[in-house]
């Protein structure tokens, strides 16, 4: 078998940093995004409950947001995404607004009506 002459001669300490950097660069601005979605979801729950106002319909809301959502970025991107961590980071922040929405709304209507 013979070895591999890919920079067998060179060792090239301003690559590997830059390379470093770059890995380090997406994985910061992915985990940022993930986490600007998580917050996005809980700041939401209050919104769903001034527009819903009941429980039964916060799931259609969300799923209907989210299937929108997907038909706009096949539109701008012209193919379905296909990162498995873009497809759980939608499920989680549908799972977020649904439970949380439900629970503020469910609060809601439990609040006693004085006349």
């Amino acid at each position: 078998m013979t070895p591999s002459s890919f920079r067998t001669t060179t060792w090239d300490p301003l690559l590997i940093i830059a390379q470093v950097k770059a890995i380090r660069i997406d994985t910061v601005s992915g985990w940022t995004l993930a986490l600007v979605w998580c917050i996005h979801a809980v700041l939401a729950i209050p919104v769903l409950v001034l527009v819903l106002q009941r429980a039964k319909l916060v799931l259609d809301f969300v799923v209907t947001m989210h299937g929108l959502h997907l038909v706009i970025v096949f539109m701008y991107r012209h193919t379905l995404p296909t990162s498995g961590l873009w497809w759980l980071l939608q499920i989680i922040h549908c799972l977020i607004m649904t439970l949380g929405g439900e629970w503020a709304c469910m609060q809601q209507e439990m609040k006693p009506i004085f006349i």
